[in-house]
């Protein structure tokens, strides 16, 4: 992903799990760190959870799926996107308007 060529993009992090103060606790143990956080120039916040096209139905996948949409859902402010090689281009496209 190229988001370093959004103009509407204030920074991004790579998340290091564990290691990031930034993450998302859903009903599990262990507390879900995205791939990606970006912040935009309207104070969005974007969390971006990149996954390979072997585990897009998986079970990891779809719990961090719902409680990121869940965790979507907490303030207008607030994206989730589930990032794969079918969907890079939409989901940039989504991040520009934000």
């Amino acid at each position: 992903m190229d988001l370093e060529t959004l103009p509407n993009i204030k920074f991004w992090v790579r998340s290091r799990e564990k290691k990031d103060p930034f993450f998302i606790q859903g009903w599990k143990k262990n507390k879900f760190y995205p791939d990606f956080i970006v912040v935009t120039k309207k104070n969005n916040i974007v969390a971006l959870e990149w996954k390979g096209e072997d585990r897009i139905s998986n079970e990891d996948t779809q719990y961090k799926e719902e409680i990121g949409k869940i965790w979507e859902s907490l303030n207008k402010n607030l994206h989730f996107f589930l990032v794969h090689n079918g969907n890079v281009g939409e989901v940039l496209t989504k991040l520009k308007e934000l």
